[in-house]
Order: structure tokens, then sequence, then C-alpha cells
């Protein structure tokens, strides 16, 4: 045996030349199978100026010297790459993730994660990565969409709109029925730490869609079949999904389809579905969103004004979160749903209109009659009422 069993390090043998070489090989060899960390798994050709000891889990279609590599580790070693091939139980920490992976015999997955598969039935394991879809399940309306035809361009549940060619969709719990057409939600792929995701494997699941569903992640699409419980499709974006990335939902074939619960992860296995705590999401949501809406159904102050003139009131709204960009309009509620407390009385607008905005602030005039220049009071909503800044979203 001229090898060890598990690491396959070479032996010294008797009477040996050059043990120095055999030895130093060995080392070379433990220095990358031992403790692992690598930089990313994602890169199917190796990065441009790697440094001694760099070492990556070559991704799936993999190219150039890295061709035929995949799943193997690779290691910058003395000027060449090396490449070594796990074994079951193997652990590797991917630094740019943040998290412990571990190879189960076919492929790397989160430490507690089960395989993963295109097309086919995603992770039930304990493992999770996050997911780059925001409202993945649908359960931020603020538009308070009541479900029905979209024309292409228009937005429905927060960051869901319809595709070219418009949409029909409605949704019940978690459920989502796709009647006709696309659903589409475009991720800001720097927000998420990415410089890039182009040619770089995304894995796209759902919950128990009732028919094929064709599934695109920029330039690439596949099929995730129909069956119960979480169902995925791995897909290799293309070399030109530069810049943010745009993710699309249709049925394959025929009419109508049901499925919930939409998870988009980088990397080629499907991991289990874990929703965000619901004041981080709806946190998400409202930087390309950003809202007041009245919450309890009573009156709500919602911040304090000041009268202009006599029949101008200026409200300095200031954002909870910064925007993605200043917003450029607003969605209000009717005029009546809002009052101003101050100048010795309570003033009921009769419009309400944006004047501009910031990162940080908005300006709306509220017109009404009767008031003292000058003086300053409250801006209240009555139920229902709402002001939604527009011109955030992708």
């Amino acid at each position: 045996m001229d090898l060890t069993p598990n690491l396959r390090l070479p032996y010294l043998m008797a009477a040996q030349a050059q043990k120095h070489v055999t030895h130093n090989d060995a080392l070379r060899a433990l220095d990358a199978m031992v403790q692992v960390g690598v930089a990313d798994r994602h890169l199917t050709s190796p990065p441009g100026s790697p440094a001694n000891g760099d070492r990556y889990i070559v991704a799936d279609g993999a190219s150039g010297a890295w061709s035929g590599m995949s799943g193997r580790v690779a290691a910058f070693q003395d000027g060449a790459w090396e490449h070594y091939a796990p074994r079951e139980g193997w652990l590797a920490w991917v630094a740019d993730e943040d998290l412990l992976y571990v190879y189960n015999g076919t492929g790397w997955v989160p430490t507690g994660g089960g395989g993963g598969g295109g097309g086919g039935s995603a992770s039930s394991g304990g493992g999770t990565n996050p997911s780059l879809l925001i409202n993945g399940d649908f359960q931020i309306n603020q538009r308070a969409f009541a479900g029905g035809a979209l024309t292409a361009g228009s937005y429905g549940h927060d960051r869901w709109k319809a595709a070219t060619g418009g949409a029909n969709y409605t949704i019940s719990g978690f459920v989502v029925t796709l009647a006709s057409g696309t659903i589409e939600q475009v991720i800001e792929t720097g927000f998420w730490g990415y410089a890039s995701l182009a040619s770089t494997a995304v894995t796209v699941s759902l919950d128990t869609p009732s028919a094929d569903i064709t599934v695109s992640v920029g330039s690439t699409s596949g099929t995730i079949t129909a069956g119960s419980g979480r169902r995925s499709v791995t897909l290799t974006t293309g070399a030109g999904d530069t810049g943010n990335i745009s993710v699309k939902l249709a049925k394959a074939s025929g009419s109508g389809v049901t499925f919930g619960r939409v998870k988009v992860e980088v990397g080629s296995a499907a991991t289990a579905w874990q929703a965000r705590p619901a004041q981080e999401e709806a946190t998400l949501c409202y930087r390309y969103l950003p809202f007041v809406r009245n919450a309890s159904g009573g009156q709500e102050l919602i911040g304090m004004a000041f009268a202009a003139n006599s029949v101008a009131i200026v409200y300095p709204a200031l954002f909870a979160v910064p925007p993605r960009v200043p917003p450029t309009g607003i969605i209000a509620s009717a005029p009546s749903t809002f009052l101003y407390g101050g100048n010795g009385g309570v003033f009921t607008p009769t419009s309400v209109a944006f004047a501009s905005s910031s990162y940080s602030a908005s300006q709306i005039n509220f017109v009404t009659s009767g008031l003292g220049t000058g003086t300053s009071g409250a801006i209240n909503t009555l139920s229902g009422g709402y002001i939604l800044w527009t011109g955030c979203e992708l």
C-alpha cells in the first residue's frame, strides 16, 4: 500500500530516494484538507489573482483549470491548482456565507441539510440558507391587492409584479393560485452582498406545486415538477447575468397552478424554508415601498406638521428605513382619512399631494382652509388611512 486509506497521503518507502519530496507532498495535502475553510463554493473557474493557500469548492459546470473538478476542494499551492476529492463526512466552512457545509457523498449541503435536486424534492433537513427573495410567502400586502389581473409591470403583493404579458393570481393563506401569466421578483444582487450572480448555481424551491412550473433566473430557465412537499430546481445563471437579476414563475403548460412559499438561494442544493421574523420581513419590504398605515382602526398619530399659509399643511414625513432610492410620488387614501390637529381646531384635508423626497424624509402637502400661518400641529390617520411612497421598486 503506497497511500493512507482516508486522506490518501503518500507513505515513505524503505530505501526511497528524495524522501523530502514525498514528505512535502503529504504536508501540502494536509494543509489543504485539514480544517477546511474555503472562500466560496459558487465559482466555475479559478479566480483571477489567487493567493497561495486559497481554497474553493468547485461549483457545477466547472471549466478551464477546474474542468471536471466540480465538487472538489481546489487549493492554490505553490503557484498551481491542486484538487482534492472529498469523502463523505468532510466539513468545510464557506467564508462568504458564514455557513458550515458537509459532504454527504454526492454533494455539499449545509450541516443538518439533506440532498437537493434539480426539478425534484427539496431538502427537509435542519440546515438552511438565506433566501434572496423578499416576501416569498406573499404575506405582506401594503397595496391591499385583492387578487386578480395585473398588467405587465404592475405590483400586487410586496415585491411581486406581473411580468411581460401580465398575470392573474390570488392568495389564500400561504397558497398562491396563478391562474395565468407570469409573476416576477427582481433581486437586488448587491443588497445581499454579491457583486454578481453571473455563472452561479442558484436553487429555486417552493411548496407542493399542483402542476409543473417554469422557473427563470436571469437568462436561464428550468422546471419544478409537480408534487407534494418542497420541490426545487437548480439553475446555473448565464455569464451575462450581472447586476440585478429577475426571478419569474409561470405554469409550464395549460392554465392554473397552485404553490406556496417561494425561496431562491445560492448553491446547488435546496434547503428548508425558514420565514424571517415578521418585523424583519416588513423592514425589507419598506426599502422598496415606504409606507404609513393606520393599523388600529382608530385615530393614530403619524407625525407633526405645520401650516405654511391659510390653506396648506406641510407634513415632513421621516422614513423609518432608508428607501432604495428617493421616492418620486405617493399613493394615498382619501383626504377624509386624515386629520390635522392644530391652529386651535381640527381640520380635514381636501387633498393630499407629494412634494419632494430624499433618502431620509419626504414632504407631503395637505390642503384645507382656515389655518393660521406658521403654527404647528399633528397629522393623524383615521381607519383605512395610509400613504405609500412609490418609485423605489426595481
